[in-house]
């Protein structure tokens, strides 16, 4: 599966483990997909339920509080 190779998953002992790789994005879909049901699922929670979404605040239309101002000396 690409954008999430290498994956690992595996026990030791009585105790799971899931390898995740080292490409931050990689890893956040490979965790989406593979590990968040798993953990869900040990857990006694059902899979298939969502993340709670926030609204996000709104896109200020106004000017910019930093236009015009100069960075330089």
């Amino acid at each position: 599966m690409k954008p999430g190779r290498p994956l690992a998953f595996g026990r030791v002992g009585k105790a799971n483990f899931i390898g995740l790789p080292g490409n931050p994005v990689s890893s956040f879909v490979t965790f989406l997909i593979f590990a968040r049901p798993f953990l869900l699922r040990t857990q006694g929670i059902n899979p298939t339920c969502s993340p709670t979404r926030f609204p996000r605040a709104p896109i200020s239309t106004g000017p910019s509080p930093i236009s015009g101002a100069s960075f330089c000396a």
